[in-house]
């Protein structure tokens, strides 16, 4: 990745196959202190099994709601933190820059 360039690759399905800025890309960036980190809503998502969450309801809204409601988290709270991610996000104006080889199934 080079950031300076507005220039970001992954090899993630989202960013793949559906075109956005995907988890592997937003996780770099907060390690790196370029996006917002809410470390008490870090630690609260922490062991959760996204991929089968995912996988089972195939929604992320619906992902979200009942990750909300297990682990009593304030939905405001949440979404707050989403846009202020969101909004730097969009300030950055990433580009995807193909740099690893993908294999394409036909």
């Amino acid at each position: 990745m080079d950031v300076s360039r507005r220039e970001v690759d992954s090899t993630d399905n989202g960013t793949v196959h559906r075109g956005y800025i995907g988890y592997p890309i937003i996780s770099f960036l907060m390690l790196k202190k370029l996006l917002p980190i809410n470390e008490g809503l870090m630690q609260s998502l922490k062991g959760i099994p996204w991929r089968r969450l995912n996988e089972e309801y195939r929604s992320y809204a619906r992902v979200m709601e009942v990750i909300i409601k297990d682990k009593g988290l304030s939905e405001s709270e949440v979404n707050k933190y989403i846009d202020q991610v969101l909004s730097v996000l969009r300030r950055m104006n990433l580009k995807r820059v193909q740099k690893y080889n993908e294999v394409i199934e036909e």
